[in-house]
Order: C-alpha cells, then structure tokens, then sequence
C-alpha cells in the first residue's frame, strides 16, 4: 500500500485557502505517524487525474482506493 495525498491545482484554486491550510496540518500529523510506523505518505501537487496514474506505473500498483 502506497499511502498518497494529491494536492490539486483546481481545489486550491476555488478560494478555500484556510480549509485548504488546515488540511496540510492535518495531512503533516499523518506523515509523521506512518514515519513512526515504518511506512511514508506521498504527496503530488497535481491534478489527481495525472497523479495518481502516474505513481501507479512508478510502484507497480495494479489498484487504487480513493477517499475524498
């Protein structure tokens, strides 16, 4: 499992940059707790649509759950 988090452009974009500043604190609390567990989060600044394709062929993956 690849743990990823996309920052996208267009969200960023429609004006909620105090929501949007309070998810990159809640989005830092989880890389530090899969950093303590072992494991890492990745993050992308991109359109999802390109992202996550793309780390797809970087891992190998053959699947992916989203969760919005």
């Amino acid at each position: 499992m690849v743990p990823v988090v996309v920052l996208d452009p267009e969200t960023e974009a429609l004006g909620a940059a105090s929501r949007w500043r309070l998810g990159l604190a809640l989005v830092e609390h989880l890389a530090e707790s899969l950093e303590k567990a072992g494991s890492r989060l990745v993050l992308r600044r991109e359109r999802a649509e390109e992202a996550l394709p793309a780390l797809m062929r970087e891992t190998g993956a053959t699947e992916a759950i989203t969760v919005s």
